[in-house]
C-alpha cells in the first residue's frame, strides 16, 4: 500500500489540490503593506546564479524587521561572535563553507519517467555557486536508473566514515517495486566521488527485514551519531512496511545502520517498528512510522536520539491523528528502553486529537531555549484551527517540545502551540494552507540560539496558490512570536500558482559567515514552459535575521546547473540540512 504522498505524486505528479476561495489578507497586514515598500533583490550575481524570482519579505510591525534589540533596517546591527548553536553543517570538500544537495526525484533519464537524480551545490566566500557543481544519478553509483525509481526523494549528510568530510546518503524509494533502496556518495577534498559508494536495502546482507514491493525504504531519512562513536549514523524509513500476522498495511520501519572507519555498515543494525514488544504504541494500519525522521540531543547527554514521525497514527476516536516517537541514544546506539511517545492527547500537549491531523508530518529539532539540549518542533499540516468564529479546516499548526537534562528528554511541559491567526502570529489562516508541512530550524541571526522556519506550502497570496515561509527567531530563552518575519515568491514570469514555495526546507552557512542560511523548496516551480520543473530559493542569514540581500534562484535553466527542465522533474523536492 503506497503512502498519500507517494500515491499522488507518481500518480498524478501533483497532489490533488482541492478549489479555494481568494484569499484575503488580514486588515493589519494590509496596513503594513501600505505602510512599508516591498521590496525585491536581483540577487548576487555569482557564477551562474540568476536574479532572484522576486522574493519578498514583509516583517512586522510596519518595519523591516525586529529582532532582539529592537526594530532594524536589514543587515544593520552587530555582529554576535557567540558560536552559533550547530556549528556542524554540510561540508562534502571540508572547505570551511557549506554545500546544498537539491533532490530531483522527477528526473527522466534515458526514457526512464521519474528515475531521478540530485544536484550538488558548493558553498563559496560568496555563497553558493556553480563551481564545481555536480549531478549524480544512480547509473553513476554502479546501479541501473530506472522509471520510479525516484532517486533523490530524501537526502541527508553526515560523516560517515570519521574522515573529516560530509558524506551523502539519498534515498531511492520506488527502486525495484517500491521495495526501495539508499546510495551513499563519500564525501573528499574535492567533493563528493564515488569512490567507495554502495547501496543499502532490506535485501543487503544482515540488513534487518525484509524486502518487499511497497515498502519505500528510503522513504525518508536523518543521520546522526547515535551512539558516540564520532561516525556518523543512518537512520531510514520504511513507509509502506507491513506486518503480516496480523496483517497491518504501511504501518512503517526505520533501519538505523551505523558508521566506522569503513563507513555504513550492516554490522548491529536495527529495525524499529510499533509491533516490537518494547516499542510504545499500538501499530495502526498506514501509520506511515517514519513519514518524518529528525535527529536532535533531546536529554542533554551528548549522544544523539531519534524522532519518528507517525502521521497517520489512530488514537481513539480519531483515525490518523498522527503522533511522534522519540528513541534514545546511548553508547550502544537507539534503544528502545525509555522512548516517549507523544500525541495532541498526551499529558501537557495541547489541542486535541481529531480525524486527519497528521501530527508529525514534519519535524525539526533546535536549541531554541539554549540550554544545551535540543527542543523539537513537530508539524500538524492537516489541524483545524478556530480563529473567532470560524473554523479553517486543515490550516496546520506547529507544536514545540522542549527538551531538558532533568527530564531525561522532552517535555509536554511548557508546549507551544502554534498556528497563524493566534495573538503574534502575522497572517490569518485559510483552509488547506497546511502551516507545518515542512520545518527546519537553524540559527538563521548567529546569536547562539536556533531559529525554526515553517513552510506553508499551499498559502494563497493575492489570490494565488503560491506558499509561504514564517520564521520564528528564538529570544535566547524561548522560541518566540515577537521577533519574526516571513517570505513568499513574487511573480518574474508568469503567474506562480501552485508553486509550493515552501513544500521542502533545508539549512547550511554556504557563504561561511557564521549565520545559517535558508533554502526553500519550490519544486512546482514551471520554468519556461516546463511544468513543475522545480527551483530552489537561497535566503542567507545576517546578524539582524535572514535578508533579501545577496537571494539567490536556482533552477535547471539556470546558467552553470547541469541538466535541462523538464516537466515533473521537482528539482527541490529534497534538500540537506
Amino acid at each position: 500500500m503506497l503512502p498519500n504522498r507517494a500515491m499522488t505524486e507518481i500518480l498524478t505528479n501533483r497532489p490533488i489540490r482541492p478549489h479555494r476561495r481568494p484569499a484575503l489578507l488580514p486588515m493589519g497586514l494590509v496596513a503594513v503593506l501600505l505602510a512599508v515598500t516591498l521590496w525585491t533583490a536581483l540577487g548576487r550575481q555569482t557564477a551562474g546564479a540568476e536574479p532572484a524570482a522576486a522574493v519578498f519579505c514583509v516583517y512586522v510591525p510596519a518595519v523591516f524587521h525586529t529582532d532582539k534589540e529592537g526594530p532594524s533596517m536589514p543587515g544593520a546591527g552587530s555582529v554576535d561572535c557567540d558560536a552559533p548553536a550547530h556549528p556542524d553543517f554540510v561540508d562534502f570538500n571540508g572547505d570551511g563553507y557549506g554545500d546544498l544537495a537539491i533532490g530531483v526525484p522527477g528526473e527522466a533519464l534515458s526514457g526512464h519517467s521519474t528515475a531521478g537524480a540530485i544536484t550538488v551545490m558548493y558553498g563559496t566566500a560568496d555563497g553558493l555557486s556553480t563551481d564545481n557543481i555536480q549531478l549524480w544519478t544512480q547509473a553513476m553509483l554502479g546501479n541501473e536508473s530506472e522509471a520510479f525509481d525516484r532517486f533523490g526523494s530524501a537526502v541527508t549528510a553526515r560523516d560517515f566514515n570519521g574522515d573529516g568530510y560530509t558524506d551523502l546518503a539519498v534515498g531511492s524509494p520506488g527502486e525495484n517495486g517500491f521495495e526501495g533502496q539508499v546510495n551513499i556518495i563519500y564525501g573528499s577534498a574535492d567533493g563528493l566521488t564515488a569512490d567507495g559508494t554502495r547501496a543499502f536495502s532490506q535485501n543487503t546482507a544482515d540488513i534487518e527485514g525484509v524486502a518487499e514491493a511497497n515498502d519505500q525504504f528510503g522513504f525518508s531519512l536523518t543521520s546522526g551519531d547515535y551512539n558516540g562513536d564520532g561516525y556518523g549514523d543512518l537512520a531510514v524509513s520504511a513507509v509502506g512496511e507491513s506486518n503480516n500476522a496480523p496483517l497491518i498495511n504501511a504501518m512503517g520501519a526505520v533501519n538505523v545502520i551505523y558508521g566506522s572507519a569503513d563507513g555504513l555498515t550492516a554490522a548491529d543494525n536495527l529495525i524499529i517498528h510499533q509491533n516490537l514488544l518494547d516499542v510504545e504504541g499500538t501499530p495502526t494500519e498506514a501509520a506511515y512510522f517514519g513519514w518524518a525522521l529528525e535527529t536532535g540531543d533531546f536529554d542533554g547527554d551528548d549522544f544523539d536520539d531519534l524522532a519518528v514521525g507517525i502521521p497517520g497514527y489512530d488514537l481513539p476516536g480519531a483515525n490518523a491523528a498522527g503522533a511522534a516517537e522519540v528513541f534514545f541514544g546511548n553508547e550502544f546506539g537507539i534503544t528502545l528502553s525509555g522512548e516517549q511517545l507523544w500525541h495532541q492527547d498526551s499529558a501537557s500537549i495541547q489541542g486535541v486529537a481529531e480525524n486527519d491531523d497528521w501530527f508529525g508530518a514534519a519535524l525539526a529539532a533546535g536549541d531554541f531555549d539554549k540550554n544545551g539540549t535540543d527542543d523539537l518542533a513537530i508539524g500538524v499540516p492537516r489541524e483545524d484551527v478556530t480563529v473567532g468564529p470560524t473554523t479553517y479546516l486543515q490550516a496546520g499548526a506547529i507544536h514545540i517540545l522542549y527538551g531538558f537534562q532533568v527530564s531525561n528528554g522532552l517535555s509536554g511541559a511548557g508546549d507551544q502551540l502554534w498556528y497563524q491567526g493566534i495573538e503574534g502570529i502575522i497572517n490569518t489562516p485559510e483552509d488547506n494552507d497546511w502551516f507545518g508541512w515542512a520545518l527546519v530550524a537553524a540559527d538563521f541571526d548567529g546569536d547562539g540560539d536556533d531559529d525554526l522556519a515553517v513552510g506553508v506550502p499551499r498559502e494563497s497570496l493575492a489570490a494565488v496558490e503560491q506558499g509561504l515561509v514564517h520564521v520564528f527567531y528564538s529570544n535566547g530563552s524561548i522560541l518566540s512570536t515577537s521577533f519574526q518575519d516571513f517570505w513568499t515568491q513574487g511573480i518574474v514570469e508568469g503567474a506562480p500558482e501552485e508553486d509550493r514555495f515552501g513544500n521542502s526546507l533545508g539549512a547550511g552557512d554556504f557563504n561561511g559567515d557564521g549565520m545559517a542560511d535558508l533554502a526553500v523548496g519550490v519544486q512546482y516551480e514551471d520554468v519556461g514552459s516546463n511544468v513543475n520543473a522545480g527551483a530552489v530559493n537561497i535566503i542567507y542569514g545576517k546578524s539582524s535575521g535572514l535578508s533579501i540581500e545577496g537571494n539567490q534562484i536556482w533552477h535547471q535553466d539556470s546558467s552553470g546547473v547541469p541538466g535541462a527542465p523538464e516537466t515533473n522533474d521537482q528539482f527541490g523536492d529534497a534538500l540537506t540540512r
